[in-house]
């Protein structure tokens, strides 16, 4: 089979251990994805500025068309969380190409409300740095968030994200109406990283990447021989 890299990214990676289920973006989930951003908003709106935008099918639909483009072009990567046995989406994560290094990408993520802290968004990041590393090659996974947001500080620790610094000036303090709505970035990032040596050293990475069953982009099993 293809070997999955940046530019034969998967079609979805299935742990059958928890029945979590990453997908390439599609636009058939437009309406699954404004259920869970509406779910989820007063959360949303404090930190991710999309949330700050009209949650409508049609809106999520043009989106979609840019981040699937983007997706199998090998630019830029959003994933779709979803329960396997439910069909329910559980959120999202990204790996974008914001680090200043060709072989890094910045992680994003975010989850329902409604399913938040349960570990589903720390066991999808996991999956998404086994993705950037074990077939991306990246040398590193950056995750940058402000220092106020600690369910986001919870998820990058139990990945395994060391904090390197606080970046003063450097995410968008954002506008009176968004401020109005409950955002609350402060204009600080903390950065924070994860090498791929480090990865490959946690206590989940061998058991998880083991277990994991990926698809290519034609939904073709994907035998790993790594």
């Amino acid at each position: 089979m293809p070997a999955i890299h940046q530019r034969r990214p998967p079609s979805r990676i299935l742990d059958p251990l928890t029945g979590l289920l990453l997908r390439a973006p599609e636009v058939a989930h437009a309406a699954n994805i404004v259920q869970a951003v509406e779910a989820s908003l007063p959360a949303l709106k404090a930190y991710m500025p999309f949330a700050h935008l009209p949650q409508t099918e049609d809106t999520q639909y043009d989106r979609l068309v840019k981040v699937c483009a983007d997706y199998w072009r090998g630019d830029d990567f959003h994933l779709h969380l979803f329960d396997a046995a439910s069909g329910a989406l559980l959120g999202g994560l990204g790996l974008h190409r914001k680090a200043h290094h060709a072989h890094a990408m910045e992680i994003g993520y975010w989850i329902r409300s409604d399913r938040a802290g349960q570990g589903l968004c720390t066991h999808a990041a996991q999956m998404a740095v086994a993705l950037a590393v074990h077939r991306f090659d990246c040398v590193r996974v950056q995750c940058v968030y402000d220092p106020s947001n600690a369910a986001s500080a919870r998820v990058a620790e139990k990945v395994g994200f060391q904090v390197e610094c606080d970046l003063p000036g450097f995410l968008p303090t954002g506008t009176d109406a968004m401020r109005a709505e409950g955002w609350r970035v402060s204009g600080t990032a903390r950065m924070t990283a994860l090498s791929a040596d480090r990865a490959r050293a946690q206590p989940w990475w061998d058991d998880l990447v083991a277990r994991l069953q990926w698809w290519d982009g034609q939904g073709r099993p994907v035998v790993d021989c790594a």
